[in-house]
């Protein structure tokens, strides 16, 4: 019987969601982007350094144009998702 077939490796997406997930629980701090506290955009920049080793920037005015549109309803795990007032 021949080995079973290795699994294919995570998708981009599911590597940032599982690297995300292992820090639910730690502090909120304003202005953190390190493992001792974030603030919103400070996580995100964290999550998809150490993903993807992009830097985003740690500033939501910036963050949105650090990657591409995606369509309503296409959405994927992984994918930020920005509101407008």
């Amino acid at each position: 019987m021949p080995p079973a077939a290795e699994p294919p490796p995570p998708s981009a997406g599911e590597s940032i969601v599982g690297f995300a997930l292992q820090y639910v629980g730690y502090p909120y701090v304003a202005g953190g982007n390190t493992a001792a506290g974030f603030d919103c955009s400070g996580f995100t920049q964290f999550v998809i350094l150490n993903t993807l080793g992009y830097d985003i920037g740690h500033a939501v005015e910036g963050q949105p144009g650090a990657g591409t549109w995606i369509d309503y309803g296409a959405w994927q795990p992984g994918d930020l998702v920005f509101f407008q007032n």
